[in-house]
């Protein structure tokens, strides 16, 4: 069996810990798209052996 998967994420106005300056913290405010893709696979050989395997990558920006 073969498995593809697609996630596709857009957040608009995040706020997040962006640095320190003069012992202050500043926050900043971003929007982010993160895209998913991933694709899984499995094999039976017979009743006892089998085999398994799985792929992820994760592309992300701020």
């Amino acid at each position: 069996m073969l498995i593809y998967q697609f996630y596709y994420d857009f957040t608009n106005g995040g706020r997040g810990f962006s640095t320190k300056a003069d012992d202050q913290s500043i926050f900043g405010e971003r929007n982010r798209q993160i895209v998913t893709n991933s694709i899984s696979a499995n094999y039976a050989f017979n009743p006892y052996n089998s085999l398994a395997l799985s792929f992820e990558t994760v592309i992300g920006t701020l």
